[in-house]
């Protein structure tokens, strides 16, 4: 028996890479190769390398703690589709609805209408052609606490103090000119009646002249 040596029950080879056959080994005999640290038995006709089996023990052990076939979904064993439980009755599904709640990520405007042209309705979301979104728009009526006024004097009222011409929004033209430089109420007319009051009195010239 080339590579293996005979001992009582027991089959031995210290060459790399030798394997039994069945003429060498008679069932219930084992073989082994001390080279390649490999185990060998012989089952019926076959020879099988049993260095990394698992006895019956200890596979037992192992599938204990595994689902049988019985406990799986039937899908699970067969792979086919129409084992499949809860699945559309046809395949791509047939047209159908959702509810909003049925929308996981639904925004909070998911259940508001948008214009389809014009401004939006108190019950609406304003799209970016409503004329409303400017900044020219005024306000709508709100209030203002005292806190939130900027700019207000430290202490109220405030104490006395001054302004200049370019701090007064609505001062006319003639604001920062003086009195001097204005012609004093009614000057004007009554110098044009002293010069119509003294013609008046002279005598006509040509009239004089016929005398």
């Amino acid at each position: 028996m080339p590579g293996f040596e005979q001992y009582v029950g027991l089959l031995v080879s210290h060459e790399p890479g030798a394997t039994p056959g069945v003429e060498h080994i008679a069932p219930a005999q084992l073989a082994f190769n001390t080279a390649d640290q490999r185990i060998f038995a012989r089952f019926g006709d076959d020879v099988v390398d049993i260095t990394d089996g698992y006895s019956r023990h200890t596979v037992d052990q192992l599938l204990d703690a595994k689902a049988s076939s019985s406990e799986l979904a039937k899908v699970a064993t067969t792979g086919v589709y129409a084992d499949l439980k809860g699945k559309p009755s046809s395949y791509p599904p047939s047209q159908h609805t959702h509810t909003l709640s049925q929308v996981t990520d639904a925004g909070t405007a998911a259940r508001l209408n948008a214009p389809a042209n014009g401004n939006a309705a108190s019950s609406e979301v304003v799209t970016g052609d409503d004329s409303r979104l400017s900044d020219s728009r005024p306000p709508t009526s709100h209030q203002h606490s005292w806190s939130e006024v900027t700019g207000k004097p430290s202490s109220y009222p405030p104490s006395q103090h001054t302004h200049t011409l370019s701090q007064v929004t609505d001062a006319g033209s003639a604001a920062a000119s003086d009195v001097a430089d204005f012609e004093p109420r009614g000057s004007v007319s009554a110098a044009e009646a002293r010069t119509v009051h003294r013609i008046d009195q002279r005598p006509d010239p040509l009239l004089m002249h016929f005398l």
